[in-house]
């Protein structure tokens, strides 16, 4: 999704994603025109504003998709977003704009590839437009493909309706399904194959390509503060070690989901206690788990929350964030790593040591399990700077492999 606050550092690995997906034979799509980044509201929900001047779209928001164009992106996907730099009609998003899809992205960026919309049944637009005049305004805005709208039958009949008596609006469905078929011609769609499954199997589970993941997850950790210089962990240090799991799911199963950061914990240290919380934790689930946590000597707190995975709050539940506070107040040596939301230090400045990895794919979990132990060499830099603190981007202490360590290939 987002790789920095920088456009260049954005550009260079969107671009490196770009070629990748080309030489895989897939389509790539880069998202959300013209910039999803100066909001702090969620497009699911209601439509948000960018109220950037046009100078800074410019030389910023606009920089990593005019370097996109560049490098050949074969899709774009439009933001309901209202921007008035483009648009300044009122409650209109970028989905329905022709000033900023065909006069900004197809005449000044000179982008002829698939323009994708946003997800149609999303709030930003079903708040204030019915099925057939959303896919009627999509259509003659200038996109070629409009993702799920909430009834596909009344915007097809709403097109139909539209094309019988509007020839402009026939050369827009003539031209959408000419760039769409010409699309299925570059993936071979139109030849048949069938699909080597044990092939496939060994092509992508190679040893080259999970080594490669796991150099990629190792140097995207980020020790962010370590205060008490605690890292690397010794297990020998600690006789009772907690490790709290909290989750922003409400998923009743989640609880009894066992991550693999607390498998590898309980592989190289002695008495651990598992703590689970997710956003279905009553109360008395917190007030149980700080007093189980008076007696460790050693809190790992795994932090897996994402704030699309909890719209009704900012970053935090209020009563995961009051947990963290407490847990905070009992002054045990903790380790907070995150594996989601990296803004969440904002929350918790007090935190003593902090670590990021951007990831919670196992082998994310594992890179970080081995780099507070200082098996591996931690050396990564934030890519965003962290509202509210003094941690800017490009912060990061590093820190040296502690011992000799033989990584074995991940399962």
């Amino acid at each position: 999704r987002a790789y920095s606050e920088d456009p260049n550092i954005i550009s260079w690995h969107g671009n490196a994603f770009i070629n990748g997906m080309h030489n895989g034979g897939m389509i790539s799509v880069a998202k959300h025109f013209p910039g999803h980044g100066a909001t702090d509201l969620d497009s699911h929900l209601e439509l948000p504003i960018i109220n950037r001047t046009k100078e800074h779209m410019e030389s910023v928001d606009l920089v990593p998709f005019k370097e996109a164009v560049k490098a050949g992106v074969q899709a774009i996907m439009i933001g309901h977003l209202q921007v008035p730099a483009y648009d300044n009609n009122e409650g209109m998003p970028a989905t329905f704009s022709a000033s900023i899809i065909d006069t900004v992205l197809k005449e000044r960026m000179n982008f002829g590839g698939l323009v994708v919309t946003d997800a149609l049944n999303m709030k930003a637009v079903t708040d204030s437009f019915d099925v057939k005049e959303a896919a009627q305004l999509a259509l003659m805005a200038g996109n070629d493909i409009l993702l799920f709208p909430p009834d596909d039958s009344l915007a097809i009949e709403g097109l139909y309706e539209f094309a019988k008596e509007n020839t402009n609006a026939q050369w827009r469905v003539n031209e959408s399904a000419k760039k769409i078929l010409a699309a299925k011609k570059w993936l071979n769609l139109d030849v048949f194959k069938t699909i080597d499954k044990t092939a496939a199997d060994s092509l992508v589970n190679h040893p080259k390509f999970r080594r490669l993941s796991c150099e990629i997850a190792e140097r995207a950790i980020t020790l962010v503060k370590d205060e008490s210089k605690i890292l690397p962990l010794n297990p020998k240090d600690y006789y009772q070690t907690s490790v709290v799991t909290l989750s922003g799911t409400r998923h009743r199963g989640y609880l009894k989901e066992k991550k693999y950061i607390e498998e590898l914990v309980e592989e190289e240290f002695g008495y651990t206690k598992f703590i689970k919380l997710n956003l279905r934790s009553r109360l008395s689930d917190y007030r149980k788990a700080l007093r189980s946590l008076r007696k460790s000597d050693l809190v790992l707190l795994n932090l897996f929350l994402t704030s699309y995975n909890n719209e009704d709050y900012e970053f935090i539940e209020p009563r995961q964030k009051k947990f963290i506070e407490e847990l905070l107040k009992l002054n045990k040596p903790i380790v907070l790593a995150n594996f989601g939301n990296p803004y969440l230090f904002e929350e918790f400045p007090q935190t003593p040591t902090y670590l990021c990895s951007f990831s919670w794919t196992n082998v994310s979990q594992k890179s970080m399990f081995n780099s507070i132990l200082g098996y591996n060499q931690i050396s990564g830099k934030l890519p965003v700077s962290l509202p509210g603190t003094d941690y800017k981007i490009g912060t990061g202490i590093t820190k040296e492999v502690a011992s000799l360590f033989i990584p074995d290939t991940l399962s």
